[in-house]
This record gives C-alpha cells, sequence and structure tokens, in this order.
C-alpha cells in the first residue's frame, strides 16, 4: 500500500474515519484524539489527559460506568477515599462514609451479591437506579484508585426520586440514611407481589404474643439485606387518660431516636468584682433550677461567697460592655439567653450598709407576699419610683436624646438596691493611651470591662473625682508601698489625693476622667455633644470644681431625668435606650505624676466551683437515654393520639419497648429541640451536651426482655454534627480495616479512639458482637417460618368494602329517595356478593386496587359472565360505572 500526502500535507490514512481530530478537553493541543468518555462529549489525545481531567469532567458528564467493571487490584484505596462536597452536601458524605464502613453491607455489593436482587416491578422502588448509583459509589469507594470521588452521579439519581434531597439546601445526615436505607430496601425487596395485612393491635400492655406474628406480617412484605441487616422490632402501648384505654401495637424500626435528657437544674458561671480592687475578681458557678429568677441566683452566691444578697450590682456584659442590667424578678434564663457573661459588681459598702440590705430583704418579703395574683401571669407594674411611672404613660418623642421603647414594664424596679434615689449608678470605662510606632499619634485602648461604682447628684465634680479616686485607690497604694510610702495607709480618700495631685491640672493627672459622649457612641450624624455642644467632642474632660453639680450635667442630657431602672426597656440598635451617665477613665502612663499599678485590674483571685460544679454535672450517656427512651411519657400538642373509644385527640401517655435487635444497630441522639418564640413562633436548638457513649461492650439486655444472645454491640461509624440548626457541618469518624479513620468530605485521616466520643456525635452505627465480616450473609436471611400461614385480606376489609359499594352505588341519585332506595338495594345485594363463595377476597381486592388510567377494558373483561345482579352490586348502575372510572 503506498501512502500519499493530501494536499493539506497529511497522510491520507493517518487518521481512521471513527477518529476524531480536535483540541484535547486536557491540555487544549490540537491533535487526534482517540481517547473519549462514555458520554462522548468529552475527547483526550491520550489516557493520561483523560485521567487528569477525570475529576473536573464528572462535574457535568452523564454517563454511568458499570459497576460490575470494578476490580480490587493492589491500588485500591479500599475505603480510605474522600468524597467531594458538591455544596452543602456534607450531611450526605458523612452518611455514605458511615455506611461504606457498614463492612457487612458494603461486601454485599463489592461481591456483586445485589444483582439478582434487584425487583425491578416494585412501584416504591425507582427501578433499581438508586441501588445501581450507590453500588457504583460503594466500589469507588473502595475498589478505585481515586483517593477523592466526587459523588455527582449519585447525588442526581438520588435527588431525583427523593425531591426533598434534591438540589444544594442543607438536610439532616440522619434523615438522609434513613430515606437511602428505604429506597435500597425498595429496590432489593425480595417480595415481588406483597400482600394486604391487617395490622392487629391488643389492648393488654402486657401481651406480647402477637409480637411474633407482627413481625412475621412486616416479613410478609419486607425481605431484602436492609431487614436482614438493619430492621428491628419495637411495642408501643399508647394510654387513654380519659377511658383507660390501651393499645399497644407491634411495629419495625430501623433506627432507634433517643431522647437527651434535660437537666432540671441550670449551671450559672460568674464573675463576682468586689469594691476593694485589691481582692481581685472572682470567677465561680452555681446551680439553680431552672425556674428561678435573679433573686435566687443572688441567694446562691450570697451562700457561696458569704456576701450580702442583694450588695452587688447584677449585669450582664459582652466585649467588656454593660448589655444589660438584671433585675431581681427575671427568670434566670436570660443570663444564658444571650451571648453574654454574668459579672457581679459589688456596691460600695459605704453606702451598701446593713441596715440597707435588711430594708431590702422586708421589702422583697412584702412584694412576694403581695404579688401571688400578678405571678400567675399579669404584669407587675406596681412601683414607687415616680421616674418609672413616668416612662411607662410617656408617649414617643421626636428628639432623639430621649426616644426609647415606652412597652409596659413587665418587671417591677430594684429600688435603685434599696440606696437613696440621690445615688446614681455611674458606668466607668476604663482606658489607657497606647502609642504604637506604626501609628502616627496616641489613641484610646481599652483596659479592661466596664465598671460600676455610685455617686450622688447633688456631689460637685471635684467630690465626682474623690468617688472616682477612691475606687481606683489600690492601684496607688500598691505603688507607693512598693516605693517605701507607707503614710498612704493612715491618709483618708481626700487627703491622699490632695496630697498625691493638689494643685494639680485636670489633664495633668495620671488618668483623664471624661464625660462619655452619648451621642457620638450613638453614631448620630450631625448630634452635638450633651456638655459642649461640639459635634466633633471626644468626651469632655470633668473639671476639679465645686461649682457645678453633677446633677447640673445630668440636666443637659435632656428633658428626662436619667434613671438607674432604665433595664426595664428593651434596647434596641446600638443601645439607643441606655441612658447611662457614663465616665471614661483614660490612663497615661508617661504622665510625670503617675504613681498607679494597672496589674490590680487584671487581678483573680480564686476560681471556685466552676470546674466542681461542671464536674458534678449530671453525666448523660447512651444507657441513661435509653432508659428515658423506654420511661412513660406524655404526648405534647403537636402529637395528640386519636381514642377510638372517646373519638376525640387526647394527651395520652405512651411507652416504647425494644423486643427484636437487628445486627446492625443505628441509635439517632435527638440534639433538635423545638421551642416556642413569642416573635419567630417555632424555632429549633441544638444540644451542645457531651452524651458518653462505649466504644465497646453496649449491652442492651436490661432494654429487651427475650433474646436469644446477648445483645452486645461494638462501635464502628459515628455521623458528627458541628455547629447550629441554622449551619453547620458534618463529618464522620469510622473503623476502616481496624483503624479508626476521620472523613471530613474530601480529607481522610487517622484518629485514636480517644477522639470519637465527643459532644458533636450524632448517629451512632453499632454491630453486634461476633458478627465478622465473613460471615454468610444467608445466614442472616429473615424468612417466614414454615406453616405459618399470612392472613391476608382485601384492601379496606369487608366492612369497608360494604360502605365503599354503598357509597358507589348512590352517587349519581338526584333526589333523596332515589338515593333512599339506591342505598337499600346496594346494601342489600353487597351483602350477598360477599357472602357467596364464589366472590373471593381476591376478586374484591382486585377491583378496587385497578388503575383508572388504564384502559377500561379491564372492567369489561372482569363483568364477563358476570350476572346482572353481580355487576350492580359490584358497579353499581351505568351512571355508578363512570364515577368508578372518574373517582
Amino acid at each position: 500500500v503506498m501512502e500519499l500526502r493530501s494536499a493539506k500535507g497529511e497522510f491520507i490514512f493517518q487518521y481512521e474515519k471513527t477518529q476524531k481530530k480536535g483540541k484535547c478537553d486536557n491540555c487544549y493541543r490540537y491533535s487526534s484524539l482517540p481517547v473519549a468518555c462514555r458520554c462522548k462529549a468529552a475527547f483526550y489525545c491520550s489516557a493520561e489527559c483523560m485521567s487528569g481531567d477525570k475529576k473536573y469532567h464528572l462535574l457535568k458528564c452523564d454517563a454511568k460506568e458499570d459497576a460490575l467493571e470494578y476490580k480490587e487490584t493492589d491500588k485500591s484505596v479500599m475505603g480510605e477515599a474522600g468524597l467531594q462536597n458538591l455544596g452543602n452536601t456534607c450531611y450526605m458524605n458523612s452518611g455514605l462514609q458511615c455506611l461504606s464502613n457498614t463492612t457487612l453491607l458494603s461486601r454485599y455489593f463489592l461481591s456483586d451479591l445485589y444483582v439478582k436482587d434487584i425487583n425491578l416491578d416494585n412501584p416504591l422502588g425507582s427501578r433499581g437506579e438508586v441501588v445501581d448509583a450507590y453500588a457504583r459509589l460503594i466500589k469507588a469507594l473502595w475498589y478505585g484508585t481515586e483517593y477523592v470521588i466526587t459523588p455527582y452521579s449519585f447525588k442526581q439519581t438520588f435527588g431525583k426520586h427523593h425531591t426533598s434531597f434534591e438540589g444544594l439546601s442543607q438536610q439532616d445526615s440522619q434523615e438522609f440514611v434513613s430515606t437511602l436505607m428505604d429506597s435500597l430496601h425498595e429496590d432489593l425487596n425480595r417480595v415481588k407481589v406483597k400482600p394486604y395485612i391487617e395490622n392487629k393491635t391488643t389492648v393488654d400492655p402486657e401481651d406480647n404474643s402477637m409480637a411474633d406474628e407482627a413481625w412475621y406480617n412486616h416479613l410478609a412484605r419486607n425481605q431484602s439485606v436492609i431487614v436482614d441487616l438493619m430492621h428491628g422490632q419495637y411495642k408501643s402501648v399508647v394510654h387513654c387518660p380519659n377511658c383507660k384505654k390501651y393499645s399497644v401495637a407491634f411495629d419495625p424500626f430501623s433506627s432507634i431516636t433517643l431522647p437527651l435528657p434535660s437537666s432540671k437544674q441550670r449551671l450559672i458561671k460568674f464573675t463576682y468584682v468586689p469594691y476593694n480592687l485589691s481582692r481581685g475578681v472572682i470567677k465561680g458557678a452555681v446551680k439553680v433550677d431552672k425556674k428561678a429568677t435573679v433573686d435566687g441566683v443572688r441567694e446562691k452566691v450570697g451562700e457561696l461567697l458569704k456576701v450580702k444578697k442583694y450588695g452587688a450590682s447584677y449585669v450582664l456584659l459582652s466585649a467588656n460592655t454593660f448589655d444589660r442590667y438584671l433585675c431581681r424578678e427575671q427568670k434566670s434564663k436570660i443570663i444564658s439567653k444571650y451571648n453574654s457573661q454574668l459579672y457581679i459588681q459589688e456596691i460600695n459598702p459605704k453606702y451598701f450598709t446593713d441596715e440597707v440590705e435588711k430594708k431590702v430583704t422586708e421589702l422583697v418579703k412584702s412584694r412576694n407576699g403581695l404579688a401571688t395574683e400578678e405571678s400567675k401571669g399579669k404584669e407587675i407594674n406596681s412601683t414607687n419610683n415616680p421616674e418609672v411611672k413616668k416612662a411607662e404613660v410617656s408617649g414617643p418623642t421626636d428628639d432623639w436624646r430621649t426616644a426609647r421603647n415606652t412597652c409596659p414594664i413587665k418587671d417591677h424596679d430594684d429600688d435603685n438596691n434599696g440606696l437613696s434615689h440621690d445615688l446614681l449608678r455611674v458606668c466607668v470605662n476604663v482606658y489607657t493611651t497606647a502609642n504604637y510606632s506604626y501609628w502616627s499619634k496616641a489613641f484610646s485602648e481599652r483596659r479592661t470591662f466596664n465598671r460600676l461604682i455610685y455617686a450622688k447628684r447633688s456631689h460637685s465634680l471635684r467630690q465626682l473625682h474623690l468617688e472616682v479616686f477612691a475606687y481606683l485607690r489600690p492601684l496607688f497604694d500598691s505603688a507607693l508601698e512598693s516605693e517605701g510610702l507607707s503614710f498612704a495607709a493612715r491618709m483618708s480618700d481626700e487627703e491622699l489625693f490632695d496630697k498625691l495631685f493638689g494643685g494639680v491640672e485636670e489633664s495633668e493627672l495620671p488618668y483623664e476622667l471624661r464625660v462619655v459622649n452619648v451621642a457620638k457612641r450613638l453614631l448620630v450624624f450631625g448630634a452635638k455633644c450633651f456638655f459642649c455642644g461640639n459635634a466633633e467632642c471626644e468626651n469632655c474632660l470633668v473639671p476639679l470644681t465645686e461649682n457645678v453639680k453633677v446633677q447640673d450635667l445630668l440636666d443637659r442630657m435632656g428633658p428626662e431625668p436619667v434613671k438607674n431602672d432604665y433595664y426595664y426597656f428593651e434596647h434596641r440598635f446600638y443601645n439607643a435606650d441606655k441612658r447611662e451617665f457614663e465616665l471614661e477613665v483614660r490612663f497615661n502612663v508617661d504622665k510625670k505624676y503617675w504613681k498607679g499599678d494597672l496589674t490590680l485590674l487584671d487581678k483573680t483571685t480564686e476560681d471556685i466551683n466552676t470546674t466542681s460544679m461542671a464536674d458534678k454535672e449530671e453525666e448523660i450517656t447512651v444507657d441513661t437515654c435509653l432508659s428515658q427512651f423506654s420511661n412513660c411519657e406524655t404526648l405534647d400538642e403537636d402529637n395528640l393520639w386519636y381514642c377510638t373509644t372517646c373519638n376525640d385527640s387526647v394527651k395520652a401517655s405512651k411507652r416504647m419497648e425494644i423486643l427484636r435487635c437487628p445486627p446492625i444497630l443505628v441509635l439517632h441522639l435527638k440534639r433538635f429541640k423545638v421551642k416556642e418564640n413569642a416573635i419567630f413562633g417555632k424555632t429549633s436548638t441544638r444540644l451542645n451536651v457531651l452524651v458518653n457513649f462505649p466504644l465497646r461492650d453496649l449491652d442492651l439486655s436490661p432494654y429487651i426482655k427475650k433474646y436469644e444472645k446477648p445483645p452486645i454491640y461494638d462501635l464502628y461509624a459515628v455521623s458528627n454534627h458541628y455547629g447550629s440548626i441554622d449551619f453547620g457541618h458534618y463529618t464522620a469518624f469510622a473503623i476502616n480495616r481496624g483503624v479508626w479513620h476521620e472523613y471530613d468530605d474530601s480529607g481522610v485521616s487517622k484518629v485514636t479512639e480517644d477522639n470519637v466520643c465527643t459532644s458533636a456525635a450524632y448517629v451512632l452505627f453499632y454491630r453486634l458482637r461476633g458478627m465478622t465480616d465473613d460471615v454468610d450473609l444467608k445466614l442472616l436471611e429473615q424468612k417466614i417460618p414454615e406453616g405459618h400461614a399470612i392472613k391476608e385480606l382485601p384492601i379496606g376489609g369487608k366492612e369497608e368494602y360494604k360502605e365503599k359499594c354503598k357509597d358507589e352505588a348512590v352517587a349519581f341519585g338526584e333526589t333523596d329517595d332515589v338515593i333512599a332506595a339506591k342505598k337499600e338495594f346496594a346494601a342489600k345485594e353487597c351483602t350477598e356478593v360477599i357472602e357467596d363463595d364464589k366472590m373471593n377476597d381476591e376478586l374484591i381486592a382486585q377491583i378496587y386496587n385497578l388503575d383508572f388510567q388504564d384502559d377500561m377494558q379491564a372492567l369489561d373483561d372482569e363483568a364477563k359472565g358476570m350476572t346482572d345482579d353481580v355487576k350492580m352490586a359490584k358497579f353499581g348502575s351505568n351512571q355508578g360505572d363512570n364515577f368508578l372510572m372518574d373517582d
């Protein structure tokens, strides 16, 4: 054969007619493309290019690889491959990795035993599509050579048949696993024609005689490898509180949902801030009843620290600034409701004396005695504070400085903690002047969390300076003692202040005392400072003068007085309702007269009860959850039970028992709890408690009354959930060939078993002890014993069939007389037909199980050979025939 070049300079026989020429989809070089993907949409110049483009092309490839082509090789990853996150599919990846490491199930697919069990005729299945996609994925995870698999084809197929998992929205891994197991079961169901069987119940709560019959009825309709490995049986006992009737049912399960027991007490962590800074802050924790108020927290803290119950202000802080003050009558759950920390700041003992403590105690007792009716749901608005009363009735105002939420007060005020209303609570912001080489000028930097002091409204500004100095004095005493200047200990606050800073200008003090410009804090455009009227004010210096009173500064903040109990109003954007008098203490270590030790601001003397209380927190284990699962519970409004005796939906009591355990036990920890919210309705929260579960020797014998082998299980996989119900992430732990691995989407790493039990555990997978990987699956097949007869019934039962005949026979009557006559005739004829031996149950079932979208020939064929009476009884009149076809 002589080969010549063409006019283009190419050899004539260089390319076959079936070979494509163009750009390679991987290297983009123009050449012949002898390698093509199965989908015939991507062509490559070599097999290496095809392999390099595989993980990118799979996202758009429509071709399906034949699962039977996968074979185990030396390069097979053997289950250590990760799954690519397609977008919010971590839930699917987590569930698939747990099922992939269910070796008994995976071996069933890897050895191609599933092929002969595929049920293509099951209307509840996917005609084998889901099981085929799952088999291909399992073989890619075990026999493939890629360490990252893209489950795009499986996701498409599964979403096609289960639309709730279609798309890329967030889903739940337990729901995914449950749905996938149901789908695989229906595709692999060995029962080709399902009989109709009545679910029987009993009224004796101690009777288990029907359990076996209920299980065999389940097997009569459901037989697959999923049933063999993962289906068990439990007993449900429901009791009506009105008629005292019991209803006992025996139902199958594929997983057990375990409720997490909730503690009746709440752990409150706090930081106690003594007025004397030299003592340092004290961190601690107390336990209170979940229904306790802040007053109950005060009592526990007072007993723990041996301090006055009402001698401190209870505030919530976040980012070192005040969120809100806590009133005595507020529920303690508010402390944990917000992402804030509880700080208890002691009031100056000079003002809060034993007499004041006694006065407040008597006041609280009298209110508790008088407010019995109000505590049953009414708002408590009574107060002797005229300022609070004025706020209750005040309307909206155009002045942004006095604008506030004027909703009714739901908590009584604390009467300024029993102090005189002349005493004003003052919030002190503590800053230091910071100098950094990379900044052109110094700026203020927050030094510690906000502090509280008290000053009289009638005080002069010099006396206000002295109140601040008295609080900060331990800082100076410490520095003076270190320099051997012991005279300070014998001086009063005013004497020491005059000795250290006498004749010094305000700007030359070791700290600057400024009044906070609230207008600037609220970011109100064009708003001027209350005190100097300058819109550019950086907080005004407080002068050392006797001529200006504190009340003069308060008067400049607006027409309404500043109240100590402003916290009754809900804070809005930027805490606009805060009309608190705030000061700023700005330390400058470079000042000439500096004599202070700021380390005392960070001093912590004790950390009591925090660790011990956490240790004493009731431990939650799987056994605890199983016990609560078996306990009797009362159904709530959303889960009412319909009592056929009372003909009403009631709050029945329900109790569950485990009767039969499968070889593979799936435990679902119910971490998501639905709560009622006044604004958003029903909301869900995640319970982040640690549930201790055993990695080995989970014994279920205390919860099962009858078993052949000891129900002892070993853990082999865990599906984890991190985050909240709105957003989060799923991972998985699983044993692969004897070693624990962590599967985090495409990442796979080895871990020790100490890392497996965490508060993120969501779905637990256990395997029955002694169930080895090489066990013969035929020995696990669930079968109905020989000689056991399954009692089949026509669809709906005979009584329902009678009623249906009546209704259909009279459906097109025109008058009441005609309808009554037809009803009587239909009832008589239906009774005769049902009692006729020739009319068997199977024929009746077929009649009323017809697909009315099929050809009407089905009815005609059934009617052949029947008498007119039988036709009338079965199909009614001609009009009845039309009605049946259109129903």
